[in-house]
């Protein structure tokens, strides 16, 4: 993230929000990379499905 970046995101979020859209926003990368790898597409569920 450039510094230019960071502060026009500090201008509406405090430092721990800034640290919880960051961590969330590597958690869905890491998700979708594993979607990647195991050939799952997105909006495949149906509900019921599993139960």
């Amino acid at each position: 993230m450039t510094d230019e970046v960071r502060a026009r995101a500090a201008e509406h979020f405090d430092e721990d929000q800034l640290v919880a859209l960051v961590s969330l926003t590597a958690l869905i990368n890491a998700f979708n990379r594993l979607n990647v790898i195991v050939q799952q597409p997105a909006g495949d569920y149906k509900v019921g499905q599993f139960g």
